[in-house]
């Protein structure tokens, strides 16, 4: 993060897109290109928070940038769903990024998770057919509830059916 440090999206819409672009202009042939969508989040610790959508992070430099995400656990769709309807903030959604996050407190500190979901991997799906991409990879399909729990399977399918541009 070269900004502010605080907690973001993963894979937020603009810098997705200004990615893909930017690979295009410099010659790459957009059929080469797959787009990756995750299947998991980060449960950021909030070092001080100040509202929802500004959880101020411990600044951890990485590769010259002065603030990162290199050591916030990873979280799996799983897990997030069933943190969820746990959290003090519900669902909320950055329309700026095009992500959700949440945010919840355990011994009380305060968590801020970002994820993606159904909606948010809708909009960068829409990528796949603008540029003509060469096809989408998920990064881990293993990530969401196969069980046999029906709002799992539910969850499950939108995750699946997001894939699809429309």
């Amino acid at each position: 993060m070269w900004t502010d440090c605080f907690a973001k999206a993963d894979a937020p819409y603009h810098k997705t897109l200004t990615g893909i672009s930017s690979y295009i202009k410099k010659g790459l042939h957009s059929k080469k290109i797959i787009l990756t969508v995750p299947w998991f989040g980060y449960d950021y610790i909030c070092n001080r928070f100040i509202e929802a959508g500004r959880c101020e992070l411990q600044k951890i430099a990485f590769e010259g940038a002065p603030c990162s995400n290199i050591d916030v656990p990873r979280i799996s769709y799983r897990e997030i769903m069933e943190l969820l309807p746990k959290s003090i903030s519900g669902r909320i959604w950055d329309d700026d990024l095009k992500a959700p996050f949440f945010v919840y407190k355990k011994d009380n500190v305060f968590h801020e998770v970002w994820y993606d979901d159904p909606e948010s991997i809708s909009w960068r799906t829409t990528f796949l057919k603008k540029f003509k991409l060469g096809g989408i990879a998920i990064w881990n399909a293993e990530l969401v509830d196969y069980s046999s729990d029906p709002i799992a399977a539910m969850k499950t399918e939108e995750m699946w059916n997001a894939l699809c541009p429309p």
